[in-house]
């Protein structure tokens, strides 16, 4: 799960990728989320034979490895200014070294994430889809300022009985918090930021210096705490100077099943946030649901033929968070049509912008499908419906057609 980017520039014809995947081929592709999250909300890769022998020998050295690459192309119906067709190159390589393992101490290891973005076409700009829509929602959710960034880097220890674990030094807490099995990554789920995170919490574009805590309660309860520099530049990773404040949050979730419907999980997170001359407090909730009682979804994602709900909800005191309120909520359907790596989705998120960073509420309607080539290859056609663009009174509603080539390692 990743903060709220700049979703950056100039286009790449559609067909183009259209025509690049087809001619890769048909298989499989999920992917896993970073080391170190909290209790997993994406799906683990199926990879080739090579891929996994490759991994595997990597492994036996205590050494996990996830990179994540894809193209986007994104057509606005309608812009206030700049260019109306954005394509972007996006990019992240995640991973830990495990370098203590001992039976009484317990595991420590290196984790890491860099990543990066790169505008495509004609001629660099810094332009955003979101800026030119007029939107508050983060029509693409993995576009960062920069081509490369050191995201996270940190030491994870993990107690031998796997009751806690501890992250120091820097850390992105939007990649531990609100996590979510089928809106939680912009590389194979929904494209826009709103249906990624909850935008009501104020999340930093890059990880800052501090720390995050998990705690096992047993029977599928955990506890998250967290305190960490707010960053929005690739500063010196320990640094906490220059920084525009911090960020506390707490995470409390659990993982229950209802009769008739299956496995779903609930995640309560409250938050503080002190920046320059202003300071406030805010909550969310967040939920995942099997839907039916089709085949039971005991992994970090769906499995086929099965439908999953999730919705999203907050408030956050608005001298503080862009959006003082928040709520989405949609439906995926994994393996639709007998094609069992496939997914299709829907979800619509609504955003009550604070005074000074928007005119008016804005709604968001989101659906995608998701054919994968390879086993680490997938192709996407999005559609999102922007309702009110919230940056502008005058902002006509647009639709915003869009294609995303995925490869993940």
């Amino acid at each position: 799960m990743r903060r709220q980017r700049k979703d950056l520039t100039k286009g790449t014809p559609l067909l183009a990728i259209s025509v690049l995947a087809t001619a890769i081929g048909a298989g499989t592709n999920d992917w896993a989320s970073a080391a170190g999250s909290a209790p997993p909300a994406t799906e683990t890769p199926a990879q080739s034979g090579a891929v996994r022998k490759a991994k595997g020998a990597a492994q036996e050295h205590g050494l996990h490895l996830r990179f994540d690459a894809a193209l986007y192309d994104q057509r606005a119906s309608d812009v206030l200014m700049g260019s109306r067709n954005l394509g972007t190159v996006t990019w992240q390589l995640a991973g830990h070294w495990r370098l203590l393992d001992d039976g009484g101490w317990g595991t420590g290891s290196v984790g890491w994430s860099f990543l990066g973005s790169q505008s495509i076409g004609a001629g660099a700009t810094d332009e955003t889809l979101s800026g030119n829509v007029g939107s508050i929602s983060g029509l693409n959710a993995n576009v960062v300022p920069n081509v490369a960034a050191v995201d996270e880097l940190f030491w994870r220890h993990e107690a031998a009985d796997r009751r806690w674990a501890l992250l120091v030094g820097r850390v992105d807490q939007a990649s531990h918090f609100d996590a979510n099995r089928i809106a939680n990554d912009g590389y194979s789920q929904f494209f826009a930021f709103a249906f990624e995170n909850n935008l009501s919490i104020p999340w930093s574009t890059y990880g800052g210096f501090g720390g995050v805590l998990r705690v096992d309660l047993g029977g599928g309860r955990y506890v998250l705490a967290s305190v960490a520099a707010v960053n929005n530049e690739p500063r010196v990773p320990w640094s906490a100077a220059g920084h525009e404040g911090w960020n506390q949050m707490l995470e409390i979730g659990t993982t229950h099943t209802l009769p008739g419907l299956g496995r779903g999980h609930v995640r309560v997170t409250p938050w503080h946030n002190s920046i320059p001359g202003a300071d406030g407090f805010g909550v969310a909730i967040n939920l995942d649901q099997q839907l039916g009682s089709g085949p039971t979804c005991n992994g970090p994602g769906p499995s086929s033929g099965q439908w999953i709900g999730f919705f999203r909800a907050g408030v956050g005191d608005p001298a503080v968070t862009p959006v003082r309120a928040f709520a989405s909520a949609g439906v995926a359907l994994q393996g639709p049509f007998g094609r069992t790596q496939d997914r299709m989705a829907i979800g619509i998120a609504w955003s009550d912008a604070s005074p000074g960073a928007g005119a008016r509420d804005e709604t968001l309607i989101e659906a995608y499908y998701r054919f994968a080539l390879s086993p680490a290859l997938s192709l996407t056609p999005d559609l999102q419906l922007v309702v009110d663009p919230a940056l502008d009174p005058d902002a006509q509603d647009t639709v915003v057609l869009g294609l995303r080539l995925h490869l993940t390692l």
